[in-house]
């Protein structure tokens, strides 16, 4: 497997129909692809123009196995978002995307960023916590009153990690423990229909992990 790094605009045309053509395929295993899929297309083009390139392709002979890219509008500090994951069918179960995910990590490391976080995906959560990702719970209250009553009414195995204030919106951080389950987004919905929510996984680069 030869991984490296997509520099030019016919490299991401390549893979931006080669993701929608994966996303048509049933399975989803091990697949991070957001919707819409010009998202992905406008990120990897804006990388182009950049010095910095943490983007890259994963090749087994003439095929495209995979690649990673992350998201530039999402960078913030000290933490970076993967923007997509995309494995071929072809080549899954073999760990190209473990490898890719393992490949970026280092390379986001090297460009000087602490904690990679992915959004939650359906078929991709067993993947992700076996990549030694966190799942933590993101609630989006849209004042201070709703944000208290967030924090006053967490359930038995949540813990709370951080508030903030972000985009207009008041956010709550809850590390759920390892436990992502909808039940939570539900629960919470029911507080009040103005909550919104997500799970994001997050990795801290800094410490030391055995990659499974």
């Amino acid at each position: 497997m030869k991984i490296t790094p997509i520099k030019t605009i016919d490299e991401v045309k390549k893979l931006y129909k080669f993701m929608v053509d994966r996303y048509n395929q049933e399975t989803r295993e091990n697949v991070l692809i957001p919707f819409p899929l010009s998202e992905t297309y406008i990120e990897m083009m804006g990388q182009v123009e950049q010095k910095e390139k943490l983007q890259f392709k994963a090749m087994i002979g003439d095929d495209i196995a995979g690649f990673i890219t992350t998201s530039d509008k999402d960078k913030n500090g000290s933490d970076i978002y993967i923007q997509a994951i995309v494995v071929s069918i072809k080549y899954l179960k073999v760990g190209v995307g473990k490898v890719l995910l393992k490949f970026i990590e280092q390379k986001i490391k090297k460009a000087g960023y602490k904690i990679v976080k992915i959004k939650e995906r359906e078929g991709s959560n067993v993947f992700y916590m076996k990549s030694n990702y966190v799942p933590y719970l993101y609630i989006y209250s849209p004042n201070a009153e709703v944000a208290a009553k967030v924090k006053n009414n967490l359930l038995s195995g949540m813990e709370f990690v951080d508030e903030y204030e972000k985009d207009g919106k008041y956010v709550t951080k809850i590390d759920v423990l390892g436990e992502p389950v909808c039940k939570y987004k539900k629960y919470f919905s029911s507080l009040d229909d103005s909550i919104s929510s997500e799970y994001i996984y997050e990795k801290n680069l800094t410490k030391r992990y055995s990659f499974t």
